[in-house]
């Protein structure tokens, strides 16, 4: 069955929606305007619109949507538009970032004229609806994220060889013997000098402790818990985890260094109050909260 392929793009404070047909992009007016003012409740008026407009007796099962935004657009717009494609029925969505399709310049230059040229090719969500046509969905997500996390893995091994070549061997020499004060001491101190996780850290566990993260949260945000210059790019297009694949990234959490564990919890612990917890992670989060 072939499926419909929209995008809908943020830009502005407006909203303007586009569709791929024969081979190309073409302007999809909505109530016969190009764009629209954005308004948080408009999500679902929008889908509604959709399926009313194909007839669908699926909702939106067939559908392909995408979602372009940037940091500044509407958080809320953004929630309600994730709950709106899951009401209708539409599996097969995304979110993306203007900032990682685009660079500063060719943004400040983009507008509702040059969109469907210059942007929308960029998403290559065509050519992903290709690929994904009869094949399992849940596994090509998982295989993504078994992947990257051997990436990391091998990583870390590289640095911890290269970190043991570089150390020289020291004169053995006899401890001093410790009071419990001390070594209460040098505790607190270890805690105030906690090391910030890293933004690839952060980018493959932070979907195992919150649902629907990356429609949320600000990825300058995600640079900032990082300590990082570098604003990390999410790959195109993003779904949220399976079940299988929640468990695989606990359990794979849960063989991290434990400095790296502590670094992630304590990130994790700040944004438990601005985002919804998976309860797969609660107990992890709740062993953090306890020390």
């Amino acid at each position: 069955m072939k499926k419909n392929n929209y995008t809908f793009v943020l830009l502005h404070n407006k909203l303007s929606c586009y569709r791929y047909i024969d081979d190309q992009w073409k302007v999809e007016p909505i109530e016969e305007k190009v764009y629209l003012q954005l308004d948080k409740d408009k999500s679902i008026y929008l889908l509604n619109k959709l399926n009313q407009r194909h007839h669908s007796e699926h909702k939106l099962g067939s559908f392909f949507i995408t979602l372009i935004r940037n940091d500044e657009s509407s958080a809320d717009f953004v929630g309600g538009f994730a709950k709106a494609v899951k009401k209708y029925n539409c599996t097969n969505w995304q979110v993306l970032f203007l900032e990682s399709l685009l660079t500063q310049e060719q943004i400040s230059l983009l507008d509702f004229d040059s969109i469907v040229q210059d942007l929308l090719p960029k998403t290559r969500s065509a050519e992903y609806l290709e690929n994904i046509m009869g094949k399992n969905e849940e596994s090509i997500e998982l295989k993504l994220q078994i992947q990257q996390l051997e990436q990391d893995k091998e990583r870390l091994l590289k640095d911890i060889q290269q970190a043991k070549m570089q150390q020289t061997p020291e004169p053995e020499t006899p401890e001093p013997e410790t009071s419990e004060s001390e070594t209460s001491e040098s505790e607190t101190l270890e805690s105030e000098t906690l090391e910030a996780p890293s933004s690839s850290d952060l980018v493959i566990y932070l979907p195992l402790f919150f649902v629907d993260i990356w429609t949320k949260i600000k990825m300058s945000d995600v640079a900032c818990f990082a300590e990082s210059l570098e604003i990390p790019k999410i790959s195109s297009p993003y779904h949220e985890p399976s079940n299988d694949c929640l468990y695989r990234l606990k359990r794979r959490f849960q063989q991290l260094a434990l400095s790296k564990q502590v670094a992630i919890l304590e990130c994790c612990r700040d944004l438990q109050h601005y985002y919804e917890v998976r309860r797969i992670a609660l107990n992890l989060l709740e062993k953090n909260n306890e020390k």
